[in-house]
């Protein structure tokens, strides 16, 4: 087997936040005398949807140097479009090598700033992501569809609720709605059931009797305790809706919080193994010199 140079990237971290900065190191392990005439590191961002199902704000192309560029003979990402999608931010390029000499190993560490505001990144988790549909209707009589877009939801977020009503076949004069949190004792406690906390968090109502379509929108604080079911203790939050028809309806459907995702620590001159974010490693065939 002919020897080979092995190259190895590792971020800090798996999240990032705008603002921040892109953390990690580049290490490069060479059989023999390796000669690095130069080298950079860069933050691309690539859409890649289908344009009549989805819209996403677009963040202007960070200004380069255009000689700097060329001397480097980077791809031309700003409009480039194919299979990784279209090229909308890059950042600055930052230099890693620059004509040096590796005897055996190199490494390189780089912090590449991130912009304030920008994009987030996002890709569909379909276990994740299927909204939910709910039926409202007294006796045979549709009332009205009711549509969750979410399965979870973390701190912070916002519950959207989309009401449908073309199908109808009774009149809905009104829908209020509340987001309440229970904390009730569980089934090996001495009072199963029993609420012993309850609190209306954000209450909405609208009139709906000519609407074919409206939403509302209920926001979970930022420090909310996520949902909890034991034995002992149930921390929960519902969504309680009153529809007024011929007859009021009342109706509500659980809504699971979930801890919030805490990115691991950045931090700049580390070990390798506190290194926890994604990496990629590639060799390439050493070619003998005539």
């Amino acid at each position: 087997m002919g020897e080979s140079v092995r190259i190895e990237a590792r971020l800090t971290c798996a999240y990032f936040h705008a603002g921040g900065a892109v953390r990690g190191y580049v290490k490069i392990d060479s059989p023999r005398h390796l000669y690095i005439e130069w080298g950079v590191a860069q933050v691309h961002g690539h859409l890649c949807v289908d344009s009549d199902v989805l819209t996403v704000p677009v963040v202007p192309v960070a200004a380069m140097d255009e000689s700097f560029m060329k001397s480097l003979n980077l791809p031309d990402v700003k409009t480039f479009s194919g299979p990784t999608g279209i090229c909308i931010y890059q950042s600055k390029p930052t230099v890693l090598y620059s004509e040096i000499d590796v005897e055996h190993s190199t490494t390189s560490h780089f912090a590449i700033g991130l912009p304030p505001s920008m994009c987030p990144s996002f890709k569909e988790r379909v276990g994740g992501t299927h909204t939910r549909h709910y039926t409202i209707g007294q006796a045979a009589c549709h009332l009205v569809q009711l549509t969750f877009f979410k399965q979870t939801y973390m701190p912070g977020d916002v519950v959207l609720v989309a009401f449908d009503f073309t199908g109808a076949t009774q009149p809905c004069a009104s829908i209020s709605a509340s987001l309440v949190v229970t904390e009730s004792l569980g089934a090996l406690s001495l009072d199963p059931g029993r609420a012993v906390h309850t609190q209306t968090l954000q209450t909405a109502a609208e009139l709906t009797d000519d609407a074919l379509h409206t939403h509302m929108r209920f926001a979970l604080p930022v420090d909310a305790t996520p949902t909890i079911d034991t034995d002992v203790v149930r921390h929960e939050y519902v969504l309680a809706f009153e529809f007024e028809s011929t007859e009021r309806l009342r109706w509500q459907v659980p809504v699971q919080v979930v801890p919030p995702i805490v990115p691991d620590p950045s931090h700049f001159n580390v070990p390798d193994e506190v290194y926890q974010g994604p990496s990629r490693v590639r060799k390439l065939a050493v070619l003998n010199s005539l």
